[in-house]
């Protein structure tokens, strides 16, 4: 999980204490490695200043940085604007929906964004699979992306019952969720279905839920891939 603070918090007044808590809290979770901080000098400058737990670590350096933005398909940015003023890297890949998601401070200081992100999986064996597949990409891009690996806790969602863990993880434990699932095509004709080929109750459910949640505004929590 790669999260960028702007510039905005360097520009801001006095950090509130619930503020104080949610950067520090972040500043382990970075040294735990359970996500990866970068963002604007000033701002990594300024909570150095006032929280001395943000020392060694962050990342600033902008080849790191550029690395490590290049290579996710998704960044989480913490900022006080609701939209901010971003560099350019960034703002590139907000070109593409849903590539970069602005949590407000406001709302950061209620999520749990210095848990590990989880992984929801409809077993324990496609948890495994994808976390296969994550250190592989890590090690293919090893020249490029250096002392970061994927930091993950399982969810197990089930079959049909998958839906509902993404809505308590998301509505109930405000954590970053990745879940994955398969594509659900059912191919059989059957009258439970409908004409071949359909989308099973598991994909059904699941759209269901993520359009609940995103209009709910909590869409910058989760992110939902249906597998072809």
């Amino acid at each position: 999980m790669l999260i960028y603070i702007d510039k905005s918090i360097a520009e801001h007044g006095d950090l509130t204490d619930a503020e104080e808590v949610m950067f520090t809290e972040l500043a382990c979770a970075h040294r735990r490695g359970d996500c990866y901080l970068c963002g604007a000098q000033a701002s990594i400058d300024r909570l150095k200043n006032d929280l001395r737990i943000f020392q060694k670590g962050i990342g600033t350096r902008y080849a790191e940085m550029a690395a490590l933005i290049n290579s996710v398909e998704t960044l989480t940015v913490i900022s006080y604007d609701v939209t901010p003023a971003l560099p350019q890297i960034i703002r590139e890949k907000q070109h593409t929906v849903g590539a970069v998601r602005v949590i407000s401070v406001n709302q950061a200081i209620n999520y749990r964004l210095n848990n590990q992100c989880i992984l929801l999986g409809e077993s324990l064996y496609d948890c495994n699979f994808y976390r296969l597949l994550a250190t592989r990409y890590m090690y293919l891009n090893r020249k490029t992306i250096r002392g970061v690996c994927p930091a993950l806790a399982d969810e197990i969602g089930g079959g049909d019952s998958m839906s509902k863990s993404l809505e308590k993880c998301v509505r109930n434990n405000h954590n970053l969720i990745l879940c994955l699932t398969d594509s659900d095509i059912k191919y059989d004709r059957s009258r439970k279905y409908g004409a071949a080929p359909s989308i099973g109750n598991t994909a059904r459910f699941l759209e269901t839920s993520k359009e609940c949640l995103v209009n709910e505004g909590l869409g910058n929590l989760f992110e939902l891939y249906r597998l072809e």
